[in-house]
């Protein structure tokens, strides 16, 4: 067996090994960039880069990283950059090699770069790197087409590098612009307000991870319908860049209290997304115009999102069960009143007696299958005006803690309505289970009335309807129904056994060796009641082997 000091200088070992690997690839990455700023044409780290220009024939683009490290166009508009589309123009750009060096003759400016296309170039790039710029210009191609000529403004000396560079430049402004709507990811989300043409909702994210409506009623959220809605929002992507600079946005549907608008929560201090939808894209039918509050420009998105917005109804929103409970995730349970507790091994106690663990989760069963096919506020028609019966799930903290209390009443048509303590609207629909379950903390407790050790009979009688006590020849039958004995249902816990059984009772009894008792009575009634002496229970038993 490995000792425990072996063991720990293997442990050591590894986590040395994982920081060295750690410092060893991020040292690798470094020594790559450096290199490639070294070698390169540009001399540049894309990591290192914090802004660039470029203007052409075809139009100009300028960008920036801001304080968060996000890429930004500053012109010819500014928006949110495409981040995947800057990092493979600055890798594209950090690829190319230096390539040959050209020393063009002497003479004037137009004279020595004329004849490589540098005088009025293609293309001029300008690249920030630690707050320095260097300016590039871009020529034309060399005669057999397999180069392209650049000069570092300022420098006597031409590079041909290879043709590359003309496809890795972006063609506009679009090419870079982000497409993407939102941001980040959904699971960030913590508080929607939606305004659309169900009303408006208001939702929010515990720390529990659970979604709940505030407005307009007050209790748990869909969360199958809050993630699609999420999804779709998230999916949503800019098909066209519709116009900049927007200064009235009536024109698009977006400028009125008509207008379908989410405002999107991280609870971080980079504040809210406002995101509106308007009205759809003429002629095109499958396209909605949208905007974000903090900018000047409409998008032209694809509907799905907007279509999925404005069919939300309150109804649709609302959680329509509660949530799921199952037995290892609780610690206790109370039916009317009667507590069940699950202990450190797993079985359920109600007071000092076990309970019975099938009843336990008929309890859970009941609970999981409650679901509401329609909503009816508290107060309103319909709605019932008490609880008439409560069960309440208590989980431990390491399952998140807290308790939940389920308000339950039958309603005249034979539904069930319930719900959460602190909902405003009671869900009505299936709920038969609860209906079933049993009342009194007689009914929860184990069915096991006692069990005999075997070792320990010396003698079993009995007694039959109307007879005496005998010695019963074939006991085997009987103990074995004894051990353990198993009653039907208990049907109370404080009942008063009689001195002695009644002339038409049924009854067995057990005269022991004496190493657990005396004596064990067990006394049938003829209506199938039972009780054993010494016990305050009652019980339902079937008839005696």
């Amino acid at each position: 067996m490995m000792s425990t000091r072996t063991t720990l200088v293997l442990v050591a070992l590894t986590l040395a090994m994982a920081l060295a690997i750690r410092l060893f690839d991020g040292g690798e990455a470094k020594e790559s960039g450096r290199r490639r700023a070294e070698e390169g044409l540009f001399r540049i780290d894309p990591a290192a880069v914090g802004g660039f220009s470029l203007s052409s024939a075809r139009g100009s683009v300028s960008a920036k990283r801001d304080a968060a490290g996000r890429w930004m166009l500053v012109s010819p508009v500014a928006a949110r950059a495409d981040e995947d589309a800057v990092e493979r123009f600055l890798d594209a750009l950090a690829e190319l090699p230096k390539g040959e060096a050209v020393t063009p003759p002497r003479g004037s400016e137009e004279e020595m770069f004329a004849p490589y296309g540098l005088d009025l170039p293609r293309a001029r790039l300008a690249i920030d790197t630690g707050g320095k710029t260097n300016l590039f210009v871009i020529g034309r191609r060399s005669p057999l087409g397999d180069g392209v000529y650049v000069r570092k403004e300022g420098a006597q000396t031409i590079l041909r590098t290879r043709g590359e560079i003309l496809s890795a430049l972006p063609a506009n402004a679009e090419e870079l612009r982000s497409r993407t709507l939102l941001s980040g990811e959904p699971d960030a989300i913590r508080r929607m307000d939606l305004r659309c043409r169900g009303g408006f909702f208001q939702l929010a994210r515990g720390s529990d991870g659970e979604w709940r409506m505030r407005q307009p009623f007050a209790g748990r959220a869909n969360a199958l319908r809050v993630a699609e809605l999420l999804d779709a929002l998230y999916a949503c992507k800019v098909e066209r860049f519709a116009q900049d600079r927007v200064t009235d946005f009536t024109p698009f549907g977006l400028g009125d209290e008509a207008t379908q608008t989410v405002v999107l929560g991280t609870g971080a201090a980079d504040g809210s997304e406002i995101l509106s939808f308007g009205s759809s894209v003429p002629g095109a039918p499958d396209l909605v115009y949208a905007r974000f509050q903090a900018e000047p420009g409409v998008y032209a998105v694809a509907a799905a999102a907007p279509r999925a917005l404005s069919s939300l109804a309150a109804e649709g929103l609302l959680a329509r069960e509660l949530p799921k409970a199952s037995e290892e995730d609780v610690e206790a349970l109370a039916v009317d009143g009667v507590e069940l507790a699950r202990t450190a091994d797993g079985t359920w106690r109600t007071g000092e007696a076990p309970a019975d663990r099938e009843t336990v989760q008929a309890v859970l069963a009941a609970w999981n299958g409650l679901r509401a096919g329609r909503f009816v506020p508290d107060g309103a028609e319909g709605a019932p005006e008490a609880a008439e019966r409560t069960i309440r799930v208590k989980r431990p903290p390491a399952k998140g803690g807290g308790e939940m209390v389920a308000e339950i009443a039958e309603l005249e048509s034979g539904e069930t309505a319930f719900r959460l303590e602190g909902e405003s609207n009671w869900g009505v629909g299936s709920g038969g289970k609860v209906r079933e379950l049993p009342a009194g903390e007689a009914a929860y407790r184990a069915k096991e009335v006692l069990s005999l050790d075997a070792g320990d009979v010396a003698k079993v009688e009995r007694k039959r309807p109307g007879g005496n006590w005998e010695a019963e020849k074939a006991a085997g039958p009987l103990l074995a129904f004894l051990t353990p004995l198993r009653a039907e249902r208990i049907l109370a816990t404080d009942f008063e056994p009689p001195a002695a059984p009644g002339e038409e009772d049924e009854a067995v009894r057990i005269v022991h060796k004496g190493k657990s008792a005396l004596r064990t009575t067990l006394v049938r009634r003829p209506d199938g009641t039972a009780y054993v002496q010494g016990m305050p229970l009652l019980f339902a038993l079937p008839a005696l082997p």
